[in-house]
């Protein structure tokens, strides 16, 4: 029998049995800093879209992107911005391994 990364074989009876141990490694929590920065890029960029600082929509974006710096809890959803004719879908994740991401998918056209 021998090892070598992570894989173990032995030979009993004329038979060749491995083993292969996977370790998975979760990736680490953001940081409240990281959450912040993201929130910052996105929000500033939600305005650059159009969308109004007052709109109420944007306040109750804004809410959940304020509990999920403040807690660092995941949260994925969707708010429609009914002014504009979209749909933010929002995805507020635990890990670094991905980023928060918005994204505004039209549901009407706008005249």
């Amino acid at each position: 029998m021998f090892r070598s990364k992570g894989l173990k074989v032995s030979r009993s009876q004329g038979l060749k049995v491995i083993n292969l141990a996977i370790i998975v490694m979760k990736a680490p929590e953001k940081t409240k800093e990281e959450r912040v920065q993201e929130t910052v890029r996105i929000m500033t960029g939600l305005i650059g879209a159009g969308i109004r600082a007052d709109d109420p929509s944007y306040f109750l974006i804004k809410s959940h992107f304020d509990e999920w710096i403040k807690t660092g809890k995941p949260w994925s959803g969707s708010i429609e911005l009914v002014r504009y004719g979209r749909r933010a879908d929002i995805n507020l994740p635990k890990r670094n391994s991905s980023a928060a991401t918005l994204n505004l998918i039209a549901v009407k056209p706008i005249y």
